[in-house]
């Protein structure tokens, strides 16, 4: 702030005057800076102290962990198994444990994103709505738990947050800078992140469609030049990364198309098999192995459901959220898991239905992120803590904000464009749950643009005039009526 800002005051023996509002915003950038800072040391102290990854290499970490070092070890034989997940978080970590084999790289270069995450979402804020949204951003999500939380293990959802929320500051970076050089590089590089983000992570993709139909419309109602070109230039560039993906997948699937991976049909296949069911095991018909995968949220109603049954010293019926289901099949063969998911929509259409919203529900309400909830004190009280922080102060104020200002929503401009930039992911992500499985560890990295609508909402609805707008609505102050510049001070 310099001198000139109305907020200061000169008196004619020379000393300045700082308006209280000055002061309080000096406090504000301070107390946030501070957060910043604080969060920074918490994450340090919690990776590197208090929970180091590699002393937690088990179930999915030990599955993240063991592929990437097999994909670098000499001689390690490709196949359809491959394809079964996402490959980007395992390339990324199997070239960081092959340059370094102690995990110290690893830790270091995940602890690195994790940092990041709040000054890049608080950048994106600063930018949509302006300094008091993006100051309550950067708080919020530097004390986030489930940020720090998800750095202390070998799991993916740091990276690809990461990695998504790059990707959507350089589109908002493209869309608003004058710079036609810069406008492309920025939507290139923001095609490109996200095809990352998508490799690490497919749940990305039905919100990032959601925002194209969004970008799309906005630049069809206002005639907006340069948005049609940074929607073009960054789907090229989704495109171009998402290609080599898909060959390699196809290729190790025996010429089946595969995008990313293979494992959506066994996604939905276990979030509609019934609520009793807890797992889905898999035998390779052909010998090549047998897979098990459990619900944390299953298991979670079923610890619920015992303390009931004790609680009532009733009696506990075994077979109460306790039912595996078995396959014949491997878990990519998305063949058999098509016919089984047909066979069930057609046996049960109104169940499968009510268990899709049933997915949303325990998603956002009940189901608990895996795998510090299971961890006791303190990690496991930490979470569920979190957790009710989350529904309460961050997923309440975010849809009160989208409710109370829908109407700018139809302008597709300004504000109302920038609510659904942030909101659109997060409905992607709910759609996603909706079609496969319920947990709340896939909702983590999305809860991010859920806390950018509760900061606007927290500070009253504060906006900037030159956010997402169309060039030919910002009137040069050169050309405005006498009548409507300021006078000049005396």
């Amino acid at each position: 702030m310099s001198l000139d800002s109305p907020s200061f005051s000169t008196a004619e023996s020379g000393r300045v005057f700082v308006s209280p509002e000055a002061r309080w915003n000096f406090w504000f950038v301070l107390i946030c800076s501070q957060i910043f800072l604080l969060g920074i040391l918490l994450r340090a102290a919690y990776v590197y102290w208090w929970h180091w990854p590699p002393e937690s290499i088990y179930s999915d970490m030990q599955g993240y962990v063991g592929t990437a070092r097999a994909w670098f070890s000499p001689g390690y034989q490709f196949g359809p198994k491959d394809t079964f997940q996402a490959p980007g978080y395992h390339m990324m970590l199997g070239w960081l444990l092959h340059w370094n084999p102690s995990m110290v790289l690893a830790v270091t270069v995940q602890f690195l994103m994790s940092c990041a995450i709040p000054a890049m979402l608080a950048a994106i804020a600063w930018q949509l709505y302006g300094r008091s949204v993006a100051l309550v951003t950067l708080a919020v999500s530097s004390l986030y738990w489930p940020f720090i939380d998800y750095t202390g293990y070998f799991l993916s959802e740091i990276p690809f947050l990461f990695t998504m929320l790059l990707s959507m500051l350089l589109l908002v970076s493209a869309i608003r800078t004058q710079h036609d050089r810069l406008s492309w590089a920025w939507a290139l590089l923001s095609g490109l992140t996200l095809g990352l983000a998508a490799a690490i992570k497919p749940a990305v993709l039905i919100g990032a469609l959601l925002i194209l139909m969004l970008l799309a419309g906005a630049a069809w109602k206002h005639r907006w030049a340069r948005l049609r070109q940074v929607l073009i230039t960054s789907v090229v560039g989704m495109i171009l990364y998402l290609i080599p993906f898909s060959i390699r997948a196809t290729r190790l699937n025996d010429g089946e198309f595969v995008l990313i991976s293979t494992n959506g049909p066994m996604n939905m296949q276990q979030g509609h098999a019934g609520e009793n069911v807890s797992g889905i095991r898999f035998t390779d018909p052909q010998g090549r192995g047998v897979w098990q995968w459990g619900s944390p949220t299953v298991n979670h109603k079923a610890q619920l459901y015992r303390e009931e049954m004790d609680r009532k010293k009733l009696p506990i019926d075994p077979l109460r959220f306790q039912t595996t289901n078995y396959f014949n099949c491997a878990p990519w063969d998305r063949d058999v898991l098509r016919k089984a998911i047909r066979d069930r929509i057609r046996e049960a259409p109104l169940e499968v239905f009510a268990q899709s919203c049933n997915n949303v529900y325990e998603t956002l309400f009940t189901s608990p992120p895996w795998p510090s909830f299971w961890a006791g004190r303190p990690w496991g009280t930490l979470t569920t803590w979190s957790e009710r922080f989350f529904r309460w102060f961050i997923l309440l104020p975010a849809f009160l904000e989208l409710v109370v200002r829908r109407r700018a929503f139809r302008d597709k401009q300004g504000p109302g464009l920038a609510d659904g930039l942030m909101a659109l992911p997060f409905f992607g992500l709910l759609i996603t749950v909706f079609l496969a499985t319920p947990e709340a560890r896939y909702r983590i990295p999305f809860d991010a643009f859920a806390i950018v609508l509760a900061a606007r909402f927290y500070t009253l609805g504060a906006s900037r005039p030159d956010g997402l707008v169309p060039p030919d609505t910002l009137i040069p102050l050169e050309i405005l009526p006498e009548a409507a510049l300021p006078e000049p001070a005396p």
